[in-house]
């Protein structure tokens, strides 16, 4: 069976490489990958990690998600959980969670919000005090 991965390395470290691309997920963790190709700047890759000026269409294009829409936006009233926390959450963060919601980035990163439906993803409960 062939496996195509077609991974471009975007920062690399002594520590960690972060890579954009399809086919990672092919990779077993005993393989070695070697190799290189140029990379079209006008291509996919540029496309893909060029930095929108606003995070929260840069997390969302780095991610892979659709487009921020304003009209699909949930609205919601951030004072009372504001309130609740203490603190004045970053514009950026409200407006990713209006769009997509809470949810897990790659099995790694929780992104919490009010009132989600589970408690790993509920905002006020994940910084509550344990009980």
């Amino acid at each position: 069976m062939e496996r195509r991965v077609d991974l471009v390395v975007v920062e690399l470290t002594g520590a960690y490489a972060i890579v954009a691309g399809t086919g990672g997920e092919l990779l077993r963790p005993d393989d070695i990958v070697s190799g290189q190709r140029p990379v079209d700047d006008a291509g996919w890759a540029a496309e893909r990690l060029r930095q929108p000026p606003d995070a929260t269409e840069f997390l969302a294009l780095l991610l892979g998600l659709p487009a921020l829409n304003a009209g699909t936006r949930a609205g919601l009233d951030w004072l009372p959980i504001e309130s609740e926390l203490g603190v004045t959450l970053p514009g950026d963060y409200k407006t990713f969670i209006e769009a997509y919601g809470a949810g897990v980035i790659d099995d790694h990163i929780n992104v919490c919000a009010p009132n989600a439906g589970h408690d790993w993803a509920d905002l006020r409960y994940t910084n509550s005090p344990p009980r």
